[in-house]
């Protein structure tokens, strides 16, 4: 991504380059809303069904949910379509025509689809298939592709329309692949169960009435989680200049350097989560996602410092001369990030115990308050302004959900580095130990 970025500011303009932010974050929340909170759902639900020893159920959900996946996938498609053609011209400008539309709608509906597919893996414990195919706003493989894409033209002039399509394009060519996988691991978890194949369809599933009335509130948490962090992005295209936009939109890609470990994090262990909980284990629970948040935080407070005494030599590495006056914002966006980074995995262990709805009303909240004053702080102190009032309002809720995990759930989820070394000094021992034994 890092590098993808590198690529991107030097072939567009500053202008472009901030556009095409704001548009992958645009169809990223368009993406959310498409997935339907399937992708949480079917982590949870297949979790559980392993951690019941009933692999059938979980596959047969898993199948259901995919179906599920499909028509709301062609519904967003086609709202996107609709809210495009009577806003796109005025919230993209010249770059509006038909081709913006088929591309972006393509993008849309292919982002959706893999973003399922990646976290089907993540229910199974596929966690190495899950990371190599993860598709929200960015993945390791779709990384690789577009580079790759961008490489080919690195001494020819590209246009945004050029890189919207590379993006778009180097997520379809990896779906077919990922889909593929997908069947594969299905096919093999039900190999050994006897008279597997003579079961009726869905008879062991989880009923769709149920999914539908899980995945609603998980979706509206989802759209208003991500609202409140990429709200200010959206308002810095709207109330900033196109420069300003430009100087956001790197100290804002930039920052997620910072929140990038606990990301791994969460992705490795959010199909822990439900497991646990559901044998009721909460003090192994607790220990893991405390252990693992103190990993996530060790480097994430080294990029931040890196950040704070070095921010313009960093955005001029990263994005050339003109983002060093990016710096201010990007060590308060920062900031933030660091705030997140330490209260680990709070949110996804509300959403996964069942908690779903206090997700939510946080987020509603924090999405409102960005919403109300980002605004006026953009229009009165410009991006310095904007950066201040999104990193306060992350950092609040954060700690919001903390405590409320603590309250609801039982549990604490904030990094304790120290835990994170004993932790691994066991998960060390233990495997060398079979490694012993099978000797």
């Amino acid at each position: 991504m890092f590098f993808g970025n590198f690529l991107l500011a030097r072939l567009l303009s500053p202008q472009d380059f901030g556009l095409f932010i704001l548009i992958i974050s645009v169809l990223s929340f368009g993406s959310i809303v498409a997935r339907f909170g399937l992708d949480r759902v079917i982590v949870r639900f297949v979790a559980e069904s392993l951690a019941q020893g009933d692999e059938f159920r979980a596959a047969e959900t898993l199948k259901s949910a995919l179906h599920l996946g499909l028509i709301s996938t062609l519904v967003a498609s086609a709202a996107w379509v609709l809210c495009v053609g009577v806003w796109g011209e005025a919230f993209f400008g010249s770059h509006y025509n038909s081709t913006f539309v088929f591309v972006t709608t393509c993008g849309l509906a292919v982002a959706t689809c893999m973003q399922i597919v990646a976290e089907s893996f993540r229910g199974f414990h596929e966690l190495r298939l899950s990371s190599i195919f993860y598709a929200q706003q960015s993945g390791p493989l779709q990384n690789l592709v577009f580079v790759a894409l961008l490489l080919l033209v690195w001494k020819t002039p590209l246009s945004l329309g050029g890189a919207l399509g590379f993006y778009m394009l180097s997520l379809a060519a990896i779906l077919p692949i990922a889909m593929y996988c997908l069947w594969r691991t299905v096919a093999r978890r039900l190999a050994n169960i006897q008279g597997a194949r003579t079961t009726a369809f869905g008879r062991d599933a989880v009923p769709g009435r149920q999914l539908f009335a899980v995945c609603l509130p998980i979706m509206m948490a989802q759209v208003l989680t991500f609202s409140s962090t990429q709200a200010d992005i959206w308002i810095a295209g709207v109330f900033c200049s196109q420069n300003q936009l430009a100087l956001f939109a790197a100290a804002w890609r930039m920052m997620l350097v910072v929140s990038l470990p606990l990301d791994m994090i969460n992705l490795t262990v959010i199909s822990t989560i439900p497991e646990l909980h559901t044998q009721g284990r909460l003090g192994e629970l607790q220990r893991v996602l405390q252990a693992t948040a103190g990993l996530a935080a060790i480097p994430s407070l080294l990029v931040f410092m890196a950040l704070l005494i070095l921010p313009g030599t960093v955005l001029d590495v990263a994005f050339g001369p003109f983002y060093r006056n990016a710096a201010t914002a990007l060590v308060i966006l920062g900031a933030g990030q660091l705030v997140f980074a330490m209260t680990g995995s709070c949110g996804n262990a509300l959403t996964m115990t069942g908690h779903h709805n206090w997700n939510l009303t946080v987020n509603l909240v924090a999405t409102l308050v960005i919403m109300a004053i980002g605004p006026l702080a953009a229009a009165r102190f410009g991006i310095h302004g904007l950066a201040l009032v999104s990193a306060t309002t992350l950092a609040a809720k954060n700690v919001v959900l903390l405590l409320l995990t603590r309250k609801l759930v039982g549990i604490w989820t904030h990094a304790r580095p120290w835990q994170a070394s004993t932790w691994l000094w066991r998960k060390a021992a233990g495997w060398s130990s079979r490694q012993l034994g099978a000797a």
